[in-house]
């Protein structure tokens, strides 16, 4: 409507006045059909995408084996891209990493017992006792990998 009034030659401020808007979106407006001969946005902008065709092999390697890290899966596909982007690709078709259940040793009947029996053996001790005691909090450090939790994505 605005591109026909402006084709008749109907000025821009009263074809402002008439559909209530700014006279420089008139102006914007009219320069862009101009320009272009269309009044649609452009589509595609922005970087392009690096891994538009190779999704599916991402998503196809995780999904047989849920236990392997983005690291890996990069290194397999021979990808030139960033774990972040291969992490992004599996997070936009609903994988989440998330920490794998463990199961925790029981405490045998035998150990508890000893256990029981120790803490017994300490409980009535007198206060100069423990002030002879050094309490060590042992703390492991691993150097070069872990052996805690492990993750999957699911």
């Amino acid at each position: 409507m605005i591109i026909k009034d402006c084709k008749r030659g109907v000025s821009q401020r009263k074809i402002a006045q008439k559909y209530e808007v700014s006279k420089s979106a008139v102006q914007k407006l009219y320069k862009k059909f101009l320009n272009t001969e269309t009044v649609a946005d452009r589509s595609a902008r922005g970087r392009t995408r690096s891994t538009n065709w190779r999704d599916n092999g991402i998503i196809r390697m995780m999904k047989n084996d849920l236990r392997t890290t983005v690291r890996n899966l990069r290194k397999l596909l021979i990808l030139s891209i960033s774990d972040g982007t291969v992490r992004r690709r599996l997070q936009e078709t609903d994988l989440q990493s998330r920490f794998a259940a463990q199961n925790k040793p029981l405490i045998s009947e035998k150990n508890r017992r000893k256990r029981l029996d120790f803490a017994r053996k300490y409980l009535y001790k007198d206060f100069d006792f423990w002030k002879e005691t050094i309490f060590m909090d042992e703390s492991k450090f691993n150097i070069f990998h872990s052996d805690g939790k492990i993750t999957v994505w699911r």
